[in-house]
């Protein structure tokens, strides 16, 4: 009778340990956190506990969200598209096709960037970012001839950035200029002759019509910058005989990347 007895035990015993599908079987202690450890995981899947760093995390079943801090759902699934923050430890899956939403992080279509729809302006810094400075007409620069002079300059800040500039001149009807030269410098009152940094007008003219204009465009050139830069849109008239010339303009930059 006591060995038929002792057997039911063993094998009430044994049935007892057994796990339940779908749990752990064992349950681990947590030991306190030091200033090096980070607590330690429970095995049972209910909780991880940080003493020291007051850190709780709770295993759940809800796979749409997961929370940062004190409480991080993580449930079976697959989690597709982009995952945003909305900057109070709370994540989620974003729900958006572009990066045209300014509070969600989300994945674009390869070689699709959408850009802004409205007429904004990129910040500093970032890729569209758009400089510029002008010289108006009225406060037109008098050239003297063959002498390289600057009508506007801009400083831009480090970064990658396409630079272009428009002269324009406005002669005297009797103005005798034989060449114009154009140029994107990073001297002042210096023409810079790389090439794609100048442009030349050789033909000689004569006797432009009164009220008449005479355009040069440079670039865009290329200014890859790892720091702050002074741009110069330089211009030199030769042969300026009979009357006078001036000119004045525009410095552009638009960062690309």
């Amino acid at each position: 009778m006591k060995k038929l007895i002792i057997g039911l035990m063993i094998g009430l015993f044994a049935a007892l340990s057994l796990p339940v599908v779908g749990q752990v079987s064992q349950v681990v202690a947590c030991a306190v956190a030091t200033s090096s450890v980070l607590g330690c995981v429970k095995p049972d899947g209910t909780t991880i506990t940080n003493t020291a760093g007051a850190i709780s995390t709770t295993y759940g079943t809800t796979a749409s969200t997961a929370t940062q801090g004190n409480d991080i759902r993580l449930g079976a699934g697959v989690v597709t598209g982009a995952v945003k923050s909305n900057g109070s430890n709370t994540f989620s899956q974003a729900a958006c096709a572009d990066l045209s939403n300014g509070t969600t992080n989300c994945s674009a279509v390869v070689g699709q960037i959408p850009g802004t729809t409205i007429n904004d302006n990129a910040s500093a810094g970032k890729v569209g970012e758009f400089l510029s400075t002008t010289l108006a007409g009225g406060s037109a620069i008098s050239l003297s001839a063959s002498v390289a002079a600057t009508i506007v300059s801009h400083a831009f800040t480090a970064g990658d950035w396409d630079i272009t500039c428009d002269l324009y001149s406005y002669p005297a009807a009797s103005t005798v200029i034989s060449s114009w030269y154009g140029s994107i410098s990073t001297s002042t009152n210096t023409l810079d002759f790389t090439p794609g940094a100048l442009q030349t007008s050789l033909v000689g003219f004569t006797a432009t019509p009164a009220g008449g204009y005479l355009t040069l465009h440079i670039g865009p050139i290329r200014a890859s910058l790892n720091g702050t830069t002074t741009y110069y849109c330089v211009t030199q008239q030769n042969t300026i005989e009979v009357s006078t010339s001036s000119a004045y303009g525009i410095i552009r930059g638009r960062r690309v990347r």
